[in-house]
């Protein structure tokens, strides 16, 4: 660097601009003594120079890891190396969690993919693909304060859940649709997210179709029994159990679409 370079001075408006702030941002560290522009005695104006850049990087660089204003100064000023080596801890934790959590959701997506390959084979045709642990969480009653919670949890992280009825297993005699309404995501997720208390579908093989249902009326038993047939015309043999997943389209009677939902039912062995 010439001592030209370091004698360049910069306007409010190029700081401003550089550095994506506010003239108050600017002002609020000039009172904090962060900054100590010169004032141009023909126009007035404040002039920025290089220890004004170098501050600025300063500044950013340890707000950006949250380091509080009062401590960024410490540690300009008064080399508070232990302070901005926490900060920096605590940042690098903040990440590697950041990195985790995208890793997450890039495994999360690929597994979706999977389901939505249906739509490739056409409408009402049928695809079949592994589908591995899943867990399943229940609408329940959203009054109910545990009930809440556990649904604000899957709210707060919808990336990883799909809308979605499953079918339980019938039992002898049993009659009506039965089905419950929640939210469906891969066990591992669930595990990741720290959810308990739902219901655990096991691993197994799946055949998926997509399905177009006019009105918000449920999915009931019913409206699995041509594509059940046809799963075990496909597939006579049913060890270790098949689980048939429709996509269903809901469109309103004017056939705009509001929400996919996928609905699981196991078929009998």
């Amino acid at each position: 660097m010439t001592d030209m370079d370091m004698e360049s001075k910069y306007s409010t408006n190029d700081l401003c601009q550089m550095f994506g702030v506010g003239r108050e941002t600017l002002r609020h560290y000039e009172n904090l003594g962060l900054l100590n522009p010169k004032i141009n005695p023909e126009n007035g104006y404040r002039e920025y120079g290089y220890w004004d850049i170098g501050a600025m990087v300063d500044v950013l660089k340890y707000r950006s890891v949250e380091l509080p204003l009062k401590e960024v100064k410490k540690a300009i000023f008064e080399m508070d190396f232990p302070q901005i080596r926490s900060a920096l801890e605590k940042q690098q934790d903040k990440y590697r969690e950041s990195i985790r959590h995208y890793q997450m959701l890039e495994k999360k997506t690929t597994i979706d993919l999977q389901y939505m390959s249906v739509v490739d084979f056409g409408l009402g045709n049928i695809a079949d693909f592994p589908m591995q642990e899943c867990y399943f969480q229940p609408y329940g009653d959203p009054q109910d304060p545990d009930q809440r919670l556990i649904l604000q949890k899957v709210f707060s992280n919808n990336e990883f859940f799909s809308t979605s009825w499953i079918f339980p297993e019938e039992e002898e005699g049993e009659v009506g649709p039965r089905a419950h309404i929640g939210f469906v995501t891969e066990k591992e997720f669930a595990d990741y997210l720290g959810m308990t208390g739902g219901i655990l579908v096991k691993p197994t093989k799946a055949a998926g179709a997509v399905l177009d249902i006019t009105g918000k009326d449920f999915i009931l038993r019913e409206t699995f029994s041509d594509f059940e047939q046809r799963l075990q015309e496909k597939y006579p043999n049913t060890e270790g159990g098949l689980y048939a997943v429709l996509l269903s389209r809901f469109y309103d009677k004017d056939e705009v679409y509001h929400q996919y939902i996928f609905a699981f039912k196991k078929l009998k062995e």
